[in-house]
């Protein structure tokens, strides 16, 4: 717990709660789904801002692509049925992965996005999907999911600035697209996470997105394996050379539970086994 917050502010606008966060220069931070807050001990955390006032917490369509509020719990997204009809349903997928429903109402889009842990789902899916992460500040701006995840988000985001929307492109809104959680049970943390998205036109894949998670804390994008495929018909002997690379190009940590020659021996397959099902 916090040992030290004496304030919970709750405003009723976007505008007040950076008012409230650029005062607090760092020692009043944002209130969200809490599961990250609950586990901290941080002694210069002193208020809490409370983000549920804010109207942050829609999912739906537009003709800009898939918007979600950065307040929608996970499990919102799951249900969505505008999510659930976005790219295969794959970001409807991706967020029902996330551990048990309990986590899953209490955790936030904009949470899973900001806090970057292995399991963290919403990464994967964003930067497979080319999605912008909006960030609410001084000067409102949007930043690419490539960009917001090369480094830790919070290097980005600062004590003064919120995410408010990540938004998925229309581009990819009729796109075939899969999610894959391998874990040890179903709720447990992914060993790996892999998302793939394709496009078709004429017999030749126009676009192919390769993207893997709980490898290091940060989504991983394998682009040299997606040029193997781009341009091409769908080939089984294409595929299996692609998620072959993507291994290879893997940088993995360590975890407890498996070697990083099973995961990557693993990664292989599980690849090779998503794209074969979306270029059917």
């Amino acid at each position: 717990m916090l040992p030290n917050v004496t304030d919970v502010f709750r405003p009723e606008s976007i505008g007040e709660a950076l008012k409230i966060l650029k005062k607090g220069k760092g020692k009043a931070v944002p209130l969200a789904g809490a599961t990250a807050l609950a586990a901290s001990e941080n002694p210069a955390i002193e208020a809490l801002v409370d983000l549920s006032s804010l109207k942050l917490d829609y999912i739906k369509s537009s003709p800009s692509g898939l918007l979600v509020g950065a307040m929608a719990t996970l499990e919102e997204v799951a249900r969505s049925k505008a999510a659930q009809k976005y790219a295969s349903g794959v970001v409807a997928s991706a967020c029902a992965s996330v551990g048990k429903i309990t986590n899953r109402n209490m955790i936030t889009a904009g949470g899973n996005a900001v806090q970057l842990h292995p399991w963290s789902a919403i990464p994967v899916a964003a930067l497979a999907l080319d999605a912008k992460i909006t960030l609410a500040s001084p000067a409102k701006k949007s930043v690419t999911a490539a960009e917001f995840f090369a480094k830790p988000p919070r290097q980005i985001l600062s004590f003064d600035k919120i995410v408010t929307e990540i938004s998925f492109p229309k581009d990819f809104a009729a796109a075939s697209a899969k999610y894959v959680k391998l874990a040890l049970t179903e709720n447990d943390y992914p060993l790996i996470s892999v998302c793939v998205v394709s496009k078709i036109k004429a017999g030749k894949i126009a676009t192919i997105r390769i993207v893997a998670g709980a490898l290091t804390l940060a989504p991983q994008r394998f682009t040299s394996a997606e040029k193997i495929l781009a341009g091409q018909s769908p080939d089984g002997k294409l595929v299996a050379e692609a998620s072959r690379l993507a291994a290879e190009e893997a940088v993995i940590g360590n975890d407890i539970r498996v070697s990083k020659e099973y995961k990557k021996k693993t990664l292989v397959k599980i690849i090779e086994s998503a794209l074969a099902d979306i270029l059917r």
